[in-house]
């Protein structure tokens, strides 16, 4: 590992306002490009990084939901008699909810390559514009379209539920 040496001198005096110290330590390189600009620059390449966890949970909460209305849709398939509108209005949605896990799928691997792009193109410092702004952007898109699909999913499904209730009580009276 290279190594270098890193002073910062000051001194305590009686004529300046500002007081200085004198420090003398070895760092290695790589701490000492963290400690100044570098780690400035490297911040807007990991910004994407930061936002996969959230994603994932997005993905965690779509995958439940979508495991329990394919459980529910099997569960009305048996009944007899099939509810033919109500299994067709559950089946849209399972589609909303496949639609919002492939924005979501999506949107990861595009904060991954936004990431990747950026990352290449300032450790190597490559002359051609790096299309870190193309792969965040269309990133952000994807995911938007998968909150989207998500908004949709839980809108209809509140109308569904209320159409269940609304017919449930129809047939009690």
């Amino acid at each position: 590992m290279l190594k270098s040496s890193f002073s910062c001198k000051a001194e305590i005096s009686p004529h300046h306002s500002a007081s200085q110290i004198s420090i003398s330590k070895n760092f290695d390189l790589l701490n000492i490009c963290a400690f100044f600009g570098l780690s400035l620059q490297m911040e807007s390449w990991i910004i994407p990084l930061t936002i996969l966890p959230g994603i994932g949970l997005f993905i965690a909460a779509n995958t439940n939901a979508s495991v329990a209305l394919e459980q529910y849709i099997q569960q009305l398939l048996k009944e007899n008699p099939r509810p033919q509108t109500l299994v067709k209005l559950k089946i849209q949605q399972l589609n909303f909810l496949s639609k919002a896990n492939v924005s979501f799928y999506l949107s990861a691997l595009l904060f991954l390559l936004s990431t990747l792009s950026e990352g290449v193109h300032q450790h190597w410092l490559i002359q051609v514009p790096s299309p870190f702004l193309f792969f965040f952007a269309l990133a952000t898109v994807c995911l938007t379209v998968g909150i989207l699909f998500q908004i949709i999913f839980a809108s209809r499904a509140v109308k569904i539920k209320k159409c269940q209730f609304e017919d449930r009580l129809n047939d009690i009276s």
